[in-house]
């Protein structure tokens, strides 16, 4: 009897002290646990943060390769080194990009692969030297303005190195029919010239840039107030550039650019306007777009919308260039985006 008791003593004994034990590891564990997941956490935090700021970095400044190391930026005690990396030392469209990041936090680990490639924010192909998207055009020619939608270079000649396209495209055969009418009757059918006979007015598809410039206008370089403008010259051959003008906007003088012009409301050139790639009008007056004097598009123009009337006076010439056109597409850097391929954690 009295063994048997000691042994059920010293059972509940070390009965009681497992189970002490248990409840006082227990907490310990929970207590390391959950430090090993928040620093896991706060790593993955540092590991995001640092991959956002070089995405977005990467977008301002098409550029930029290099190792990056980071102490306490994003969190205190973190640290981060980004890696970026490209299949070509100057990014052009078609170049894959890799981003890596790794990250720290204590004594734990995230690590981030995104793999990228360059390309360009969509604008529809050019049809013609001048395209109306929208129904009932109307083109008003006076004094010697040419619309030419033969090719030409980027200084102005003519180019066999791509196919000629019409002066003016319309959506509607019934448009294209009173353009040509009008043109006529005002003896002005040959200052409209491209494939075919004089005028050049043909029927194509015209997609109405409200619906894609969107984007476009959010990565402007330059953002002009409604007024009047002179002796500024926007970008070069070299640093083609995005130029956003919201209101009624006259250059009256010296105004020399290259890239893309999109005006929200009225477009009026009074003098020694010259333009290289591609200008867009999409204001809600019905005049939106008006030439006096000695000016110059080379490129293409696209006029947006219902009802909307297009004046030449003067020397005006808008003359159809695919090289120009594509130059604005290569080297316009605000143009170019980054789409995702792959991101790996």
């Amino acid at each position: 009897m009295g063994k048997a008791a000691l042994i059920i003593v010293l059972g509940l004994s070390i009965t009681l002290g497992f189970l002490r034990f248990i409840l006082i590891s227990r907490p310990l564990e929970a207590t390391v646990n959950v430090s090993n997941y928040y620093s896991q956490v706060m790593a993955r935090n540092v590991a995001h943060s640092a991959m956002n700021n070089y995405l977005k970095n990467l977008n301002l400044y098409k550029s930029l390769r290099g190792t990056f190391i980071e102490k306490d930026k994003y969190l205190e005690s973190s640290i981060d080194t980004v890696w970026i990396q490209s299949s070509s030392s100057t990014t052009s469209i078609g170049d894959t990009i890799k981003v890596k990041v790794n990250a720290y936090y204590n004594e734990a680990s995230s690590k981030i692969e995104v793999n990228l490639l360059a390309t360009t924010l969509y604008i529809p192909i050019i049809p013609a030297a001048v395209s109306f998207s929208g129904p009932n055009p109307s083109l008003d020619l006076n004094g010697v303005p040419y619309i030419d939608g033969r090719n030409h270079d980027q200084n102005g000649n003519l180019s066999s190195s791509y196919d000629d396209l019409p002066g003016v495209v319309v959506t509607s055969s019934t448009d294209s029919t009173n353009l040509s009418n009008s043109l006529i009757s005002t003896g002005m059918e040959n200052h409209v010239v491209g494939i075919g006979a004089s005028p050049s007015i043909y029927v194509r598809n015209v997609p109405d840039p409200s619906n894609y410039l969107d984007p476009i206008i959010a990565a402007a370089n330059f953002y002009l107030p409604e007024g009047s403008y002179s002796q500024i010259q926007f970008g070069s051959q070299d640093n083609p550039v995005i130029v956003f003008g919201e209101g009624d906007l006259k250059f009256s003088g010296g105004v020399v650019g290259h890239g893309i012009l999109i005006i929200d409301g009225t477009l009026t050139l009074s003098s020694n306007f010259f333009w290289t790639g591609m200008v867009f009008v999409i204001g809600q007056s019905p005049e939106i777009f008006s030439s006096v004097g000695t000016n110059q598009i080379l490129g293409g123009v696209v006029l947006g919308g219902n009802d909307k009337v297009a004046r030449l006076r003067g020397t005006a010439d808008i003359k159809y260039s695919y090289e120009a056109i594509q130059n604005v597409m290569n080297n316009t850097t605000r143009l170019m985006i980054f789409q995702i391929l792959s991101w790996y954690e």
